[in-house]
Order: structure tokens, then C-alpha cells, then sequence
């Protein structure tokens, strides 16, 4: 080989292992990202060389990588930054869906303590499923309230009532 073609060789991004990898990651359609290991198995190239590299690449802003189910997963910045914003609506809108039910649950509570007074002395209690059944994750879920009686003239009494 001249000097030229061995410069020209040195000088193509393709020949070191942070183009192969740059060139792996932007080949890739649509956003899922991929770990350092699939990344080595891919170009056959030693994982502690690959993990290096994506350090480096990191470093210098060319890749980035982000924590997917426990394991670092790499992509280029486009595709970590669309995951993140992902994500990130994700939690905003499970955010807003539990705070849909503790307003809808607290309702429910105000409702239940008047239902209560006004079946006060009746035999008909009001309870519901987060006063029956607690638990830490009950606040994020629908509640239920219920009328509950063991007296026969009880029930009929307020069936007549809803009748009305």
C-alpha cells in the first residue's frame, strides 16, 4: 500500500471502531436504543473496546446513552432525547390520571360521610373499598362506596326510598 492509500485508509472514520459504531447506531430505524453488548456481537469487536468507545462518543456529545430496565442502552442523540421526552409525557400523563381518581375518590368520601349521616339510625351503613381494604396504592385507584345491611327491614326501607 502507498503512503497516500494508507493515509486515506487512517484518515476514514470507518476504519476506527467509534465510526463502525457511530455508522451501527445511525443505521438503525426508529428509537430503540441498544446495549454495549449487542453493539460488540454486531461488529465483532471486543466489549471492553466497544464500552470505551461509547464512553468516549459520549463524552464528546456525538452519542448518548440512557438506563433502560436496569441496563445502559446506547443510541444516537436524536433517539435518546425522543425516549426521555417519552417518558417523561408518560409520567405526566400516569401524573395526571392519578390525580383524576384521588379528586373523583375524594369526592366520594364527601359523599359517603352525608350518605352516612343521613342513614344515621337507619341499620344501613356506608362504607367503601378503600376503608375495607387499604393499602398503600389505594389512593391511585377507583373507589366504590356501598351500602351494606344485615337487617331485611333495612333494605327494604331504602328500597322503597329509591323508589320514590
Amino acid at each position: 500500500m502507498t503512503e497516500a492509500e494508507c493515509l486515506a485508509v487512517d484518515s476514514d472514520p470507518l476504519w476506527a471502531l467509534s465510526g463502525q459504531i457511530r455508522w451501527y447506531l445511525e443505521r438503525r430505524t426508529g428509537y430503540e436504543l441498544v446495549h454495549a453488548t449487542q453493539i460488540a456481537t454486531d461488529l465483532d469487536a471486543a466489549l471492553a473496546q466497544v464500552s470505551a468507545t461509547l464512553q468516549e462518543l459520549e463524552t464528546a456529545a456525538e452519542i448518548a446513552s440512557h438506563i433502560v430496565d436496569r441496563r445502559r442502552c446506547w443510541g444516537m442523540l436524536e433517539q435518546v432525547k425522543h425516549l426521555r421526552n417519552t417518558e417523561r409525557q408518560a409520567e405526566l400523563d400516569e401524573a395526571a390520571r392519578v390525580q383524576r381518581i384521588t379528586d373523583t375518590n375524594d369526592e366520594l368520601d364527601a359523599i359517603r360521610i352525608r350518605l352516612g349521616e343521613m342513614l344515621s339510625g337507619t341499620g344501613i351503613d356506608v362504607t367503601s373499598l378503600r376503608l375495607l381494604y387499604p393499602s398503600a396504592g389505594a389512593d391511585s385507584r377507583p373507589d366504590h362506596l356501598m351500602l351494606t345491611t344485615s337487617n331485611p327491614a333495612s333494605a327494604a326501607w331504602l328500597l322503597e326510598r329509591l323508589r320514590d
